[in-house]
């Protein structure tokens, strides 16, 4: 009997953790398209630098990723204003690592920019879904 219980907790919590992450992965691949959208945008379009763009372009998705993370991913009713801090941390991580791995990236290694974005997208997707479920939306 402990054992069909324990099952049944495992299955119904490996059952919201994958929904958590589906939905998370959608919210990231929006956010992503958002997020190189703007990008390629701002700089084939309006002209700007790329680092230009690549900084309005984030600001627009990362305030995208947090409400739409904590309304729907996470359905979390957490106080907001401490969610919030929690969340402009490891996004200014993320900000700073990738607006310096996107400079190193094209620059250094001459990679083609949107290519260095969606590179650098990846990888933060993983290491931010952990963040997410584990600190910042608990």
């Amino acid at each position: 009997m402990f054992k069909k219980i324990c099952n049944l907790v495992w299955q119904v919590c490996c059952h919201q953790v994958f929904r958590q992450f589906v939905r998370y992965g959608i919210i990231g691949s929006s956010t992503v398209l958002i997020d190189i959208g703007l990008l390629f945008i701002f700089t084939e379009f309006v002209g700007l630098w790329y680092m230009i763009s690549a900084v309005i372009s984030q600001t627009v998705a990362i305030a995208f990723n947090f409400s739409m993370n904590r309304a729907w991913s996470f359905k979390s009713n957490g106080l907001v204003h401490r969610q919030m801090i929690k969340y402009c941390i490891l996004l200014g991580f993320n900000y700073i690592y990738s607006l310096v791995a996107l400079y190193f990236f094209v620059e250094l290694l001459h990679l083609h920019y949107i290519l260095a974005k969606v590179f650098l997208s990846m990888i933060m997707v993983s290491w931010n879904f952990l963040m997410f479920r584990y600190v910042i939306y608990k």
